[in-house]
């Protein structure tokens, strides 16, 4: 296969993945904006009594399993 053609047969299964990526650190970014850096830091440290922690482990979630879906697609090229 050409280079070319490698990189449309994974642009093309990795549509999804990409969105969910691009979601995830959304997600991380809004956090971000509403909040300071040391609540997203006391919110990594395990603090469950924090209202986000939820929202911000979804996030993660949806980076992780993306990823490992792109390095899965790249390695059955």
């Amino acid at each position: 296969m050409t280079t070319l053609s490698c990189s449309f047969k994974a642009f093309t299964f990795n549509k999804i993945s990409d969105l969910f990526l691009l979601l995830g650190f959304c997600i991380l970014w809004e956090l971000y904006q509403v909040n300071n850096i040391d609540t997203l830091l006391t919110i990594i440290n395990l603090n469950y009594n924090y209202k986000d922690n939820s929202l911000f482990y979804s996030a993660m979630c949806l980076i992780l399993c993306s990823s490992i879906k792109s390095a899965q697609i790249f390695g059955h090229l």
